[in-house]
């Protein structure tokens, strides 16, 4: 008969940040500024994106709020690994 080893505690995954907004007609840009202040993301935008937006988001993470965002406005967004 054959021993096996015991099987290590699982490692719980790091908790995914998510932010909650409510926001109403907000210029997109004001908005994109706002989530990656709190994000403590560096962001640039480019001048040309423009329009308003309205959302209720609740506990949702970046990429989410980002998709959600990108459905109401016309914009694209690329995300760089922190170094």
């Amino acid at each position: 008969m054959q021993q096996s080893s015991a099987l290590a505690a699982p490692v719980p995954a790091p908790k995914v940040e998510t932010y909650s907004v409510t926001v109403h007609k907000v210029p997109v840009q004001s908005l994109l500024f706002a989530l990656a202040r709190d994000a403590g993301m560096n962001i640039d935008i480019h001048p040309q994106i423009e329009g308003s937006v309205t959302l209720n988001a609740l506990n949702q993470t970046l990429p989410q709020l980002l998709s959600r965002i990108g459905k109401q406005v016309d914009m694209r967004y690329e995300s760089m690994a922190r170094i």
